[in-house]
């Protein structure tokens, strides 16, 4: 493992299941992060904003996703 001495960033290391390392390497390589540290934060971050939103509004904002996915999907 690489041994970066950034300014404000310091190693974190976890114990995980096999199971779970292959998630993240999908999540990794699906969302298009220049490395593994930026799918993380972006993950601890979308975890955070969670609970601050009011879950209805996210269910709302899932469904409009989904609509305009569909749209764009048989627009093609």
């Amino acid at each position: 493992m690489q041994n970066h001495h950034t300014p404000e960033h310091v190693q974190f290391v976890l114990d995980i299941s096999i199971k779970t390392k292959r998630r993240f390497e999908v999540l990794h390589q699906s969302l298009g992060f220049s490395s593994k540290a930026k799918t993380f934060e972006a993950i601890v971050y979308l975890v955070s904003i969670e609970d601050k939103i009011d879950p209805e509004i996210l269910k709302k904002m899932d469904i409009k996703l989904d609509r305009l996915l569909d749209i764009l999907e048989y627009s093609r």
